[in-house]
């Protein structure tokens, strides 16, 4: 599963995070029912999945981190995951990765970045976490 985003734990589970206006609180946002009690209030739109969110003090957060998910093709080197269809992955490399942009047919996005729709297969996925403070 490609996951991209700010995440944090709270009694031991981990949930999405999102900011609010005040400073010293944040929303925690899940689609997992298992994760909440009657605290948590449902706050999914028509036409969308189940989604609980719950505001609380950023005291209460036991941490909190940047997730971003990697392909990792035969080559063994990790290309950045910016978007997911149902079979493939819109990657990026730099342009140092000439291996990686002549075996995946990636083209210039930008000055010395590259990108592509890529085949899922064959490809493995790896998560990098980057902890952040709020």
């Amino acid at each position: 599963m490609v996951r991209k985003g700010d995440y944090g734990t709270y009694k031991g589970k981990e949930y999405h995070l999102a900011c609010e206006s005040d400073p010293y609180k944040i929303y925690i946002f899940t689609h997992d029912k298992s994760k909440v009690d009657e605290t948590f209030e449902q706050c999914n739109r028509p036409n969308e999945r189940e989604c609980y969110k719950k505001y609380i003090e950023l005291y209460q957060l036991e941490d909190a981190y940047q997730v971003f998910t990697d392909a990792i093709g035969k080559e063994g080197k990790r290309m950045y995951i910016e978007l997911e269809s149902v079979d493939q992955y819109y990657v990026f490399v730099g342009e140092e990765d000439k291996d990686l942009i002549e075996n995946y047919s990636l083209t210039e996005e930008d000055r010395g970045i590259y990108g592509g729709w890529i085949n899922k297969e064959g490809l493995e996925l790896a998560e990098r976490r980057k902890h952040i403070s709020y």
